[in-house]
C-alpha cells in the first residue's frame, strides 16, 4: 500500500497557543524544563522559541473559578 500525502507540500505549522491561568507559573516549566528563550514578553501574554522563531504563545485566561473548581475546555 503506497502512503498517501496528507498536508500540501507548502503548509507550514506555527506557533503552538496555550491559555493558561497563572503566567508566571507556567513560564518556569517552558523556559527552564523544555529549554525555550523568552522572546517577548507583554501584558497577559509571552512569545517562546529558539532561534529567535516563536514555538509556544502563552496566553492568560485570568483568574480559575471559585472553590478551585476548573471549567473545562472544550
Amino acid at each position: 500500500m503506497k502512503s498517501q500525502e496528507i498536508l500540501a507540500n507548502a503548509t507550514r505549522l506555527g506557533p503552538v497557543h496555550l491559555r493558561v491561568v497563572d503566567i508566571s507559573a507556567a513560564l518556569p516549566v517552558w523556559r527552564d524544563v523544555v529549554g525555550l528563550s523568552t522572546l517577548t514578553r507583554g501584558s497577559g501574554i509571552v512569545e517562546l522559541g529558539v532561534d529567535g522563531k516563536t514555538l509556544i504563545v502563552l496566553r492568560s485566561r485570568g483568574k480559575p473559578p471559585a472553590g478551585g473548581a476548573r471549567k473545562r475546555l472544550t
